[in-house]
């Protein structure tokens, strides 16, 4: 598939904002209606049809968009050809749904010898989809020609010049046969044949009735009595099994009684052998060739032959010659007075197709046009496998977040450029699915979809992705979805996804819970604990990432998935010096409401005032956090010391701060070694609580000096005696921090600036 053609210089946002909005209703609509049909009161109520509506609604769509672009040509051509490729997808998958469905063939024509052969042709399509087909399609095609715009230079009259000039002495169309020493007047020939393009571009755009009218106007009788030949024979008093309409092949003025070309096989080799006359107009001869279905000898130099214009020859060729030969093999046409050979396609429809594109390259290798091609052959599925495995191709694996280079801006750009075919094929597909499940490989889908959401991220239309990922099975769903949650923040955004989500019927809450340990997933390589771990105030993009995902669980009101990611992400925060990050992290999330819900769903299993080891640890992290925002607000205080400060404020305010750190060194995660993750606990209270003797020795000292009060000097000294006590064996955690050495030597340094102050 080329990728070349496709230009997307036409409001794409807006495009995709449109389909998404019509698939939205769609999906709404469908839910709404099925809900109605399981009601209490089962009253009948039939689903949302989506040829009715949906495909509809993309026809609109880009037809809408094709009269506004046609100034560019390229863009205008693109939205032309998508109008019509819906049209072609309404009309084919609509009947093969049929076909499927129970009700289909359920008519029974009881065909008699006596019957004429309307009716035999009749049986044909109703047994031959693929007959049935073919005319549909022709269908297609004659509907989405160009409109044929009347000359303004038609004849009124045959032949006026010549007969005033006196070569001719009658305007019968035998004349020059009669007398090939006669010669038309140029004028004429000119003016017939302006005529005649004009009646093969009715023919060709179905206008059957109106080329006839044209002939009678332009004094052509002998054409329009030749075209009376398209009317199927039909006899209302014997032919009682049907009934036409404007949709039968027939074409008939009435029915009081029979009418119709009885003999169409004979009438077809006619206009076949005045088609071969050397001597008369290449339109003219392009007439009797599509009336007789001759597309082999047809001028295919002509101006008005396109892509459109060739399948339909074609396919006009193989129905009359299907028809025909269906006739023959049942009797109904005699062989012995067929002395002519009528045309007669032995090609396939994919063999057409094939010989289209050699006759049209430019054309048929325009994407739209093989999706064309993909929808009449019914391989849909395979075409999108080609069209994802090209696309990964150039773009490559979806990058993560933290990948973001040259090459990930080179893949977005691509994206972008290709997303008009990507945005028709996944609603080609998405249709595909709908009606014709089994039909979809999922894999293809789910890439397709993935990168379809991907476009729709980019142009920051998250609002929308829920539609898509809901076409998806469920574990294609989690992992797409999840995915792309993991990059959106805005407390407006998640509920919106929340919202649209839940009112499609999408498993938010597994979402969610996904999305969450994707994010801790991928992230856990950035986070490597270790005795070389100091103590940082950033906060990376990934520690927000992090923080994020708990803040989904808890919009998703998970109570105990929350607390389970409190802990996860605060150890890993701790193990890595994080204590900015953990700050966020509380600040960012409502940890009493969070645990009142959890402690709601654990209370059958506690008894009496016993705590979750899980709400202890979150509280221990919760002291710590207050504790290191006690100790930010006292060092700004200080800094500001001056002779006119308010001391009794300030000596309140640090020790505040100080016996909160030194209430934490005593507690700070005690209780907790008995559970699964004691190793862990262990690795914080050595990092921390090291940390929080060690500090708090540096601020008393500090605060002595500054304050001019020696008992914080001597309280600095007496934390030593703390770190060797027996019953708290702090000490234990120095030595596996490797912090014992330091303190030591701040405890000896200070022992020294004590002694001078004595």
């Amino acid at each position: 598939m080329s990728f070349s053609t496709i230009n997307t210089n036409d409001n794409n946002k807006q495009s995709l904002i449109d389909f998404a909005q019509s698939l939205k209703d769609y999906e709404i609509n469908s839910l709404n209606a099925k809900q109605k049909q399981q009601g209490p009161e089962n009253e009948e109520h039939h689903g949302v049809d989506i040829f009715d509506t949906l495909l509809c609604e993309f026809r609109s769509l880009s037809g809408t968009q094709a009269l506004s672009t046609c100034n560019n040509r390229i863009v205008c051509e693109n939205w032309t050809l998508e109008t019509k490729l819906w049209h072609l997808v309404e009309l084919l998958f609509s009947f093969r749904s049929t076909c499927c469905s129970d009700d289909y063939l359920k008519e029974d024509l009881s065909v008699y010898d006596y019957n004429s052969d309307l009716v035999f042709k009749k049986e044909l399509l109703n047994n031959n989809k693929e007959l049935y087909e073919i005319w549909l399609i022709m269908c297609w095609v004659q509907q989405n020609l160009k409109k044929v715009e009347k000359p303004d230079n038609l004849p009124t009259s045959k032949w006026i010049n010549s007969v005033i000039n006196g070569n001719f002495s009658s305007c019968d169309t035998d004349y020059p046969l009669r007398n090939p020493t006669k010669e038309l007047d140029p004028e004429d020939r000119k003016r017939d044949s302006i005529f005649h393009k004009y009646i093969y571009q009715l023919l060709l755009s179905g206008n059957y009735d109106q080329a006839r009218e044209e002939c009678e106007l332009c004094d052509n009788l002998t054409l329009s009595m030749i075209m009376c030949g398209l009317e199927e024979y039909f006899d209302p008093s014997i032919d009682t099994q049907i009934t036409l309409s404007n949709n039968e092949t027939a074409i008939v003025d009435n029915n009081d009684g029979p009418s119709g070309c009885a003999r169409k096989a004979l009438w077809r080799r006619t206009v076949y052998a005045l088609s071969k006359n050397p001597k008369i107009d290449k339109y003219e001869a392009n007439i009797y060739r599509f009336l007789a279905g001759d597309a082999t000898h047809i001028d295919a130099d002509l101006e008005v032959h396109d892509w459109d214009v060739h399948l339909l020859l074609y396919l006009n060729e193989l129905w009359n010659s299907s028809i025909e030969n269906y006739l023959l093999s049942n009797g109904r046409i005699a062989a012995n007075d067929l002395i002519l050979i009528a045309p007669s396609n032995e090609l396939s429809v994919q063999q057409i197709l094939d010989t289209i594109s050699t006759k049209c390259y430019t054309e048929s290798s325009h994407p739209i046009r093989i999706l064309m091609g993909s929808v009449i052959m019914n391989n849909v599925q395979s075409i999108a496998k080609n069209f994802v495995v090209k696309l990964l191709e150039a773009v490559g694996k979806p990058h993560h977040y933290e990948e973001q280079n040259a090459a990930g801006d080179e893949q977005t750009d691509y994206i972008f450029k290709e997303s008009y075919l990507l945005r028709i094929l996944t609603h080609l597909y998405i249709i595909t699915k709908v009606v014709f499940p089994s039909a979809v490989d999922e894999q293809s889908f789910s890439k397709l979809i993935s990168a379809y959401v991907s476009i729709l991220s980019m142009y920051e239309l998250y609002e929308y992705i829920p539609i898509y990922v809901k076409f998806l099975d469920e574990d294609s769903l989690l992992e797409t979805y999840s995915y792309f949650l993991t990059s959106i923040y805005s407390d407006v955004l998640k509920n919106e996804q929340i919202q649209l989500s839940t009112a499609l019927n999408i498993p938010m809450n597994n979402v969610i819970r996904i999305t969450a340990q994707k994010v801790f997933d991928e992230t856990a390589s950035h986070y490597q604990s270790g005795k070389d771990v100091a103590i940082s105030t950033v906060v990376t993009d990934v520690d927000k990432k992090i923080i994020n995902s708990v803040l989904w669980l808890e919009k998703a009101q998970l109570s105990v998935d929350v607390l389970e990611a409190i802990i996860a992400a605060s150890r890993r925060f701790l193990l890595n010096g994080r204590v900015e990050s953990v700050t966020v992290l509380f600040d960012s999330i409502d940890i009493n409401s969070n645990i009142n819900n959890y402690n709601l769903s654990k209370l059958p299993m506690l008894q009496g005032d016993e705590k979750d080891a899980k709400v202890k640890e979150i509280l221990n992290y919760k002291l710590l956090v207050n504790a290191l925002k006690k100790r930010k607000t006292w060092q700004k205080q200080s800094l500001n010391l001056n002779a006119q400060s308010n001391l009794p404020t300030l000596i309140k305010q640090f020790q505040d701060f100080s016996q909160t750190f030194y209430k934490l060194t005593h507690s700070f995660l005690t209780g907790l070694q008995n559970i699964n993750d004691a190793g862990i606990i262990f690795d914080i209270r050595a990092f921390y609580v090291p940390f929080l003797v060690i500090e708090l020795h540096k601020e008393l000292m500090s605060a002595s000096k500054a304050l001019n009060i020696d008992r914080f000097a001597h309280e600095a000294l007496s934390l030593a005696t703390l770190v060797a006590n027996e019953h708290y064996k702090m000490y234990t955690l120095f030595l596996a921090s490797g912090k014992l050495k330091e303190f030591l030597d701040l405890v000896a340094k200070s022992s020294i600036t004590i002694g001078k102050m004595i």
